[in-house]
């Protein structure tokens, strides 16, 4: 989600405190009044206003079922915008995204399939119970880490790396989960899941969130499934 403009942006943050968003040219717009998630204020669709059981029953399904994604999505706008103490406010959003993460500091070794990414959210998750866990999670945190100034070389991103490759083929195509296997959509062959179009734009975009340049061998095949696709 990025502000639609500088002068749009400035309006809507005078009037709300924070921060709105509009997804692709103001067809959605959030408005952010405070420091999680869960500070939702408002919404408006294509300039309308939302009421409160929109709100309940369309965000608040990615509120309640994705709090990563929701997280993720507060820190890219947040950062975009970057109005008044901005740096401050994104600290616990990204400290929370970090921690979450699947790591050793939360038990996972790098033999686990679910090492390395993220899952919904919610309480931490520790071995052996990873729960949902997909690459299209881990690209929305991996993108706001970025966003807020977290490194290539950064731990965090040394450890995505490895969940990222996991879920690549040698066909350079991506699949959404190594971890739960209902969730590949396009099944199984005797090589493993098949890649597909969704996790493999996916994949591409967490490698250079994560650091990965565009020369790189793992995105360049990633593309180039993407044009044979």
């Amino acid at each position: 989600f990025l502000a639609e403009d500088g002068e749009e942006a400035e309006h809507l943050l005078h009037r709300v405190g924070k921060v709105v968003v509009a997804d692709e040219g103001a067809h959605l717009e959030i408005f952010f009044d405070g420091h999680g998630d869960e500070d939702i204020v408002g919404l408006r669709h294509e300039g309308h206003a939302l009421g409160d059981a929109v709100l309940r029953g369309q965000l608040g399904d990615i509120l309640a079922v994705q709090p990563h994604r929701a997280t993720a999505l507060a820190v890219d706008a947040l950062v975009a915008a970057q109005r008044g103490s901005w740096t401050a406010d994104i600290a616990p959003m990204v400290a929370q995204l970090r921690a979450q993460q699947f790591s050793e500091a939360n038990g996972w070794t790098p033999e686990h399939p679910a090492y390395g990414g993220w899952g919904m959210g919610g309480a931490i998750r520790r071995p052996p119970d990873a729960g949902h866990v997909d690459l299209s999670m881990t690209r929305f945190v991996l993108e706001a880490l970025r966003a807020s100034g977290v490194d290539g070389s950064d731990p965090a991103m040394t450890r995505a790396r490895v969940f990222l490759e996991r879920s690549q083929n040698h066909d350079g195509g991506f699949f959404f989960s190594p971890v739960m296997q209902a969730l590949n959509k396009a099944g199984q062959s005797a090589e493993g899941f098949v890649s597909y179009g969704t996790p493999t734009a996916d994949g591409v975009l967490a490698l250079r969130a994560s650091g990965v340049p565009d020369s790189d061998d793992r995105i360049v095949r990633g593309i180039a499934w993407l044009d044979r696709n």
